[in-house]
């Protein structure tokens, strides 16, 4: 079974010129309002996820074998019937990595885990930990050589030069993993999920046979990350402006995860996705 994802829109905005990037063709426009032929609304009635100016139902369709298209600003999207890297992403705190494990546990496939390597890479690898001490000085270990990672993400976040100076040490050498270990499995044939946060950031995308976003609703976004990070609300704000807008990923995205409600509501979508692929 699989699913036809239909937007209605009105705020969410892209400036990007948006094209299939699967085919590289321009998308063809469609009616937002239009079920596809065949399709009944998903548990019997459509179910409808909404957040400022949004709004996203999903609907059953029993006569494709897997994912076909979803429906955006009056475009639509199509995509791959079989997956083999599969890129997960979204903002701070929407719960990408949640949902990256439930899919992991559901399918069985390697899991990459962008976030994990990261700090694996900051805290053994000694040309990074070099790379760190040159850029962002001795301020950031501590007397045993530990790092103060609450220290060096004030830094990051109040200064955008020192964030792209980072990003530069750390995401080059994630990039080069990540990227081997999907082709190492896209060659067995195997399933590859890619828990990469600044996927669309740094092309990774391009790398994936099919992107999922994860998202959720700005306050809620807001309020996991002050409770997860222990921030002001001034200082969440600030991490969360600092990355790619979240509509922008939603618009970029072959398949969108809402995550407002309850672990089970994000599990069964976990569920509808693995299913859908298989």
């Amino acid at each position: 079974m699989s699913r036809q994802v239909s937007w209605s829109n009105r705020s969410c905005q892209s400036s990007l010129p948006i094209r299939n990037r699967l085919t590289a063709e321009p998308v063809s426009r469609g009616d937002d309002d239009a079920r596809p032929q065949r399709c009944r609304p998903f548990s019997n009635s459509a179910r409808r996820f909404l957040f400022p100016g949004c709004e996203l139902a999903f609907y059953e369709r029993d006569t494709i074998a897997s994912f076909a298209a979803f429906h955006y600003n009056g475009l639509t999207f199509s995509m791959p019937k079989s997956a083999l890297v599969i890129g997960i992403t979204g903002g701070i705190s929407t719960g990408k990595s949640t949902f990256s494990r439930l899919l992991r546990d559901l399918t069985g496939a390697r899991l990459f885990d962008a976030d994990r390597v990261a700090r694996e890479l900051q805290d053994k690898d000694p040309e990074v930990r070099a790379s760190l001490l040159e850029e962002f000085g001795d301020a950031i270990f501590s007397a045993a050589g530990d790092l103060n990672r609450a220290a060096l993400r004030a830094i990051v976040f109040a200064d955008p030069e020192k964030k792209r100076a980072l990003e530069q040490i750390v995401h080059p050498r994630i990039r080069r993993q990540w990227s081997t270990a999907a082709e190492d499995s896209r060659r067995l044939g195997q399933l590859f999920l890619a828990d990469i946060p600044l996927l669309y950031e740094t092309q990774g995308e391009l790398l994936c046979d099919r992107v999922v976003v994860v998202a959720c609703a700005p306050e809620l976004q807001e309020e996991r990350l002050i409770a997860r990070a222990q921030l002001t609300p001034a200082a969440a704000r600030a991490m969360i402006d600092s990355q790619m807008p979240l509509a922008q990923k939603i618009a970029r995205a072959d398949h969108v995860v809402w995550n407002n409600g309850p672990l089970d509501a994000l599990a069964a979508q976990a569920g509808i996705f693995a299913r859908s692929r298989v």
